[in-house]
C-alpha cells in the first residue's frame, strides 16, 4: 500500500501524510480518462489520493516511453496515405507532417529520464487517444505547432 503526501482540503495545514485508501486505488485504475482529463485542466495531482496515484503512473517512464511510441506511429500513420476501407482513423496528415519536428521533440523529453510535468502528460495522452482531438481533426492549419 502506498503513501501519499497531500495538500490539506483546508489549506490552513499545507501537507498531510496517509495511506492510501482501497477506493482511490480502485478510482485510479478504473477511470483513468476521467482523472487524465482533471489533471489536463491543471487539478492539483496532491489535492485527491485518486488524482496522485493517476498522476504518478502518468510520468512513469514505462508510461511515457509508451506515449513516445504511439507519437512515432501517429507520424507513421501520417506518412502513409489512407487505405479507402481503411476502418480505424487516421491522422490528418498534413498537419501532423507540419508538426512533425514538434512531436519527436515531443516523444524524445517524453522517453528520457528525468522530471516531468503530470499535467503535460496528461494532455498528450488525451491529445494521442482523442479521435476527434487536433492530430485528427485540426480546426485550422498549424493549429499542432501553438
Amino acid at each position: 500500500m502506498a503513501s501519499l503526501l497531500l495538500l490539506h482540503p483546508d489549506q490552513t495545514t499545507p501537507l498531510r501524510a496517509r495511506r492510501t485508501r482501497t477506493r482511490e486505488r480502485v478510482r485510479a485504475r478504473l477511470w483513468p480518462l476521467r482523472l487524465d482529463i482533471a489533471l489536463a485542466r491543471g487539478a492539483p495531482a496532491d489535492a485527491r489520493g485518486d488524482l496522485s496515484l493517476r498522476a504518478h503512473r502518468l510520468i512513469s517512464l514505462r508510461t511515457r516511453q509508451r506515449l513516445a511510441r504511439e507519437i512515432h506511429q501517429v507520424l507513421r500513420d501520417a506518412a502513409r496515405p489512407r487505405h479507402p476501407l481503411e476502418r480505424r482513423l487516421h491522422p490528418g496528415a498534413p498537419d501532423v507532417m507540419d508538426a512533425a519536428p514538434l512531436l519527436y521533440d515531443l516523444a524524445d523529453e517524453l522517453s528520457h529520464p528525468g522530471p516531468v510535468d503530470a499535467q503535460g502528460v496528461a494532455q498528450v495522452r488525451l491529445m494521442l487517444r482523442d479521435g476527434t482531438g487536433p492530430l485528427y481533426d485540426a480546426p485550422w492549419p498549424g493549429y499542432l505547432e501553438h
